[in-house]
Parts: C-alpha cells; structure tokens; sequence
C-alpha cells in the first residue's frame, strides 16, 4: 500500500514537471529587458514587445544563436525523455493491471526513474546556464531573469524529486523475494525439526535398557 501511494505521488510530480517543461519551452519569458518605455520578453523562438500603452506584438526569431538553439534541443528531449517515463511509470506501477510480472514492473520502475532524472537535469541545465549568462551580462545589457527560467528550475526539481521517491521507496517487491523468504523460513523449521528429533532419538538410543 505504501509503493503504491508513492507511486501514484510520483506520477503526479512528474506530471506536474511536465507540464511545466512544456510552459517553459513555449512561455517567451527567458530574458526580460528594458529600453526607454518599452520591455522585451525573449523566448527560446521569439520576441515580444510590450509597450506603454499595453500593447504587446510578438515575432518570430529568423536566426538564433547557438545557445539558445542547444536549450531548445535540450528541453525538446526531455519532454519526450518526461514523456516515455511516465508512460512506463504508469504500466509499471502496482495501481495498474496492465502487466502482471512483478519482475517486469520492477524494471519498468526502475526505467521510469532514471528518465525522469534524466528529464529534469536537461531542464536544469539550459535554464541555468541562461541564467548565468543573464547576471554575467546584466549591467551591461540591462536584462533581467524571466518568468520561464524559475518555471524550469521548478519542473526539473519535481522530476529528480520523483526520482528520489520513486527508487527509494516506490518500487513492487518481486515474486522471487517473497517466495525464496518463504523457501528460507520453511527450511530452517524443516532443519530445527530435523535436529529436535535426532536429539530425542540420542537420548532414547542411549538410555539403558532394564534388566530382568
């Protein structure tokens, strides 16, 4: 009962990651600037201006640099990595009857786990590193860290913590186990019955016998 609570825990925090990975990728709030009456959201594929007067017009980046380009690539494989994890997590876990192998589910599990980290050390990596190049930069081009990039270190944090969770203590225990403890405690009693009544039988073996 307790795997199963974690799992279904897991599977939400994953979920949640997710759909924050995906917010992030699409959001245009990687970098925030400022120039006279007007402000500037960058994105990982476009430009938003928002005036004064509330007005905001958004275009499309024609060319991007190399940093932004190697973020995109990131973050687009770990929402497929995101993905095919908690599609394994949710055939694998004890609330589903899709497979019946606990050997199998264990694996999945297992699978699941490390694609989840996987996923949100590629969130974390590319938002960070923007991150750090917009407070290097900061005084000199006047840029602020936007909305996307906390969104990013959130979502990456939530996969690693259903990560933690799920290998820790979110695992099926396998058929194998339970039946090799029985075999265990079915041998040992065997064996403790066996040497009670080798022992019963010395003793009688060695009583003398009464003659007449």
């Amino acid at each position: 009962m307790a795997s199963t609570a974690v799992q279904m825990l897991c599977v939400a925090l994953g979920t949640i990651g997710l759909i924050g990975v995906i917010i992030c990728s699409g959001l245009p709030r990687w970098v925030v600037g400022h120039q006279d009456d007007t402000e500037f959201h960058y994105g990982l594929s476009m430009e938003c201006k928002n005036q004064s007067t509330g007005r905001m017009q958004c275009t499309k980046f024609d060319s991007i640099s190399s940093e932004l380009q190697a973020a995109r690539a990131m973050i687009a494989i770990s929402c497929m990595l995101g993905i095919l994890s908690l599609l394994l997590l949710s055939f694998g876990a004890n609330f589903t009857t899709c497979i019946q192998n606990k050997n199998s589910k264990t694996k999945m599990i297992q699978t699941a786990g490390v694609g989840l980290m996987l996923a949100g050390m590629l969130v974390i990596i590319p938002v960070s590193l923007v991150a750090h190049n917009i407070l290097r930069n900061k005084q000199r081009l006047s840029r602020d860290i936007g909305e996307s990039i906390y969104i990013g270190w959130a979502a990456g944090m939530l996969m690693i913590l259903a990560q933690g969770l799920l290998l820790s203590c979110g695992r099926p225990r396998a058929a194998g186990s339970t039946s090799s403890s029985r075999a265990a405690k079915t041998s040992s009693t065997t064996v403790s019955s066996g040497g009670v009544i080798a022992t019963s039988f010395a003793l009688v073996s060695n009583c003398p016998s009464n003659r007449v």
